[in-house]
């Protein structure tokens, strides 16, 4: 038996509060399990989403709840570029039916888009596992077609390589500075994405806050390369407990192939080898073959594909 919003009997979606945190993460973390092994999403990750900047907790997502009150799905949505770009995505827990309970969640991503777009035409991203068969399924359906694969590649540290730290040249890696490089990483960071895939310029304030925001920012893993008074490149990285992440590696177009980012990559890996972290993580665009080319020579693997999906929605 289906209720009004197409739902099995029993089931109700609503928008989520502050104290759903950590059911919510506990749900994405089952996905993650079931996806790929392992889970990939704590609380903190949840928090520090709903703490964007423009994005509206009561409006812009959605959990799905079953009739004990557990949660069987969580859906979101935020803009990526206004009246023009949107990115979304919904999770329904291991062992639900995914055709039967994610129509209700796309539709109120659908229906929350089109407000957000104001009336303008919008294009609508959502990411799939490339081994989460129904969900693609299921967008597939719904009108999304399939744009892009992005890798997740990582590498242990306790494996045996011959790679080690130095930087090229004139080249020089230090720490960030804090009131001191603020700016200058930004800016590194946004002329090294200018070209990329899907880029969308935030300026310093936003970018610092969502950088500096999340629980794991630590000083200590943020690199600038510097070329004597120029930067060259930047890297952020964070400590997660269980992984640590590369968040993101930028290098100016004048430095590139010049050993720039591999210089950066090494010394962000020793540190994360001194604080005992050993499993280093991060995502790229499949198509980028440079930068997929850099990540396997110092000895990094692809481990996840995810799938990234696009439905043109019609003012």
């Amino acid at each position: 038996m289906l209720t009004i919003d197409n739902l099995p009997k029993g089931f109700l979606i609503r928008a989520p509060g502050h104290d759903d945190a950590e059911a919510v993460a506990d749900l994405m973390a089952a996905c993650d399990i079931a996806n790929f092994g392992e889970p990939d999403t704590t609380v903190e990750d949840i928090r520090d989403d709903w703490r964007a900047p423009d994005f509206d907790l009561s409006r812009d997502a959605w959990v799905l709840e079953g009739s004990g009150g557990a949660l069987a799905g969580f859906a979101w949505l935020r803009v990526r570029r206004p009246e023009a770009e949107l990115d979304a995505d919904f999770n329904i827990r291991p062992g639900g039916r995914v055709e039967a309970m994610g129509p209700a969640l796309l539709t109120r991503i659908d229906g929350r888009a089109r407000e957000r777009a104001g009336g303008h035409d919008c294009i609508l991203w959502v990411p799939a596992p490339s081994v989460d068969g129904a969900k693609r399924a299921l967008l597939a359906r719904s009108g999304y077609i399939d744009v892009r694969t992005f890798f997740r590649m990582g590498i242990d540290l306790a494996e045996p390589t011959t790679q080690q730290s130095r930087s090229p040249g004139a080249i020089e890696i230090r720490r960030v500075r804090l009131g001191i490089d603020d700016r200058a990483i930004h800016a590194t960071i946004e002329d090294a994405f200018s070209g990329h895939f899907r880029h969308a310029p935030r300026t310093f304030e936003e970018w610092w806050a969502a950088r500096t925001g999340h629980a794991q920012f630590d000083p200590d893993l943020w690199f600038l390369a510097w070329d004597g008074d120029r930067v060259a490149g930047a890297l952020v990285g964070y400590d997660f407990v269980e992984i640590g992440f590369i968040r993101e590696l930028g290098v100016l177009t004048s430095w590139r192939g010049r050993g720039v980012g591999t210089a950066l990559l090494l010394r962000a890996f020793e540190r994360f080898k001194a604080r005992g972290q050993l499993r280093i993580s991060l995502g790229v665009d499949a198509q980028n073959e440079s930068a997929v080319g850099l990540y396997e020579r110092i000895g990094m693997r692809v481990e996840q594909r995810h799938i990234l999906m696009q439905k043109q929605l019609r003012a």
